[in-house]
């Protein structure tokens, strides 16, 4: 499959988006620009849960060699749900929750995200920043050792889109591109709800009946995320800095990473 990217050149990353049947909102981020260069494919992959995943898929996550899973859900989520641990294929997950807790699922939420979801969901992901820092290094440390790692919250779009918006922007990838990449993730909500829909589980179940309005990703919230960012940071890379990934880590995903 290939990936177009803005310059229109194409990147072969060897698998379309959302191409699992049994693990949502999954993608590779090969093939975005950062100038010149290009995100290197079948490196690092972002998700929504994967605990529900077929032996089909379980083989496919064989294939593409991913070797560690970054888990951003909070304690409660893996008691409910499980782990990639549980799917028996050898992966090492590392928990790092971004936040203790999952939004309060109530009418005012969902009234705010219906009203405006940029406003909301642009503060939401703001808030990841300082609540999400130890998670957020904590992961890019795990993905400079060079092992084909997974990424993924619930969704994938929320958690799993400040942490990756992080990355990029400190690989160098533009703002409009990864707000193009988050954006994506909406399509991908009607699967996800019908994934949950089928569980047994109860919890599941209830997350499901969740109010549409949840599964939006506009594509101007993270620009004012990623803007939000800059204003209290300067930059990604001063943000991980600040929090504590060494300027050497930083080069060595750049290195790593951009081909």
């Amino acid at each position: 499959m290939n990936t177009s990217t803005s310059s229109g050149a194409t990147l072969d990353t060897g698998i379309a988006p959302f191409d699992f049947r049994s693990i949502p909102n999954f993608r590779d981020l090969g093939g975005l620009r950062s100038g010149a260069r290009q995100v290197r494919p079948s490196l690092v992959y972002r998700a929504g849960i994967p605990c529900f995943a077929s032996e089909t898929d379980r083989a496919r996550l064989v294939d593409l060699a991913i070797a560690d899973v970054i888990d951003l859900r909070t304690t409660s989520e893996l008691e409910l749900y499980g782990t990639a641990e549980q799917l028996g294929i050898g992966v090492r997950v590392h928990h790092l929750p971004v936040i203790v807790t999952t939004w309060d699922m109530v009418e005012a939420t969902t009234k705010d995200l219906e009203e405006d979801p940029v406003q909301f969901l642009s503060a939401q992901y703001a808030r990841m920043f300082d609540e999400g820092a130890p998670a957020i290094v904590g992961a890019l440390t795990v993905i400079a050792g060079g092992r084909p790692t997974l990424v993924h919250c619930t969704a994938g779009k929320d958690r799993t889109g400040v942490l990756i918006a992080v990355l990029l922007g400190a690989l160098g990838v533009s703002d409009a591109e990864v707000a193009d990449d988050y954006a994506l993730s909406e399509a991908a909500m009607p699967h996800l709800r019908s994934l949950l829909s089928s569980a047994s589980s109860q919890p599941i179940a209830r997350m499901e009946q969740l109010p549409v309005a949840y599964g939006r990703s506009p594509r101007e919230a993270m620009l004012r995320t990623l803007r939000e960012l800059r204003r209290q940071w300067q930059s990604p890379e001063r943000y991980l800095i600040d929090n504590g990934l060494s300027g050497a880590t930083i080069a060595e995903l750049r290195q790593l990473m951009l081909v």
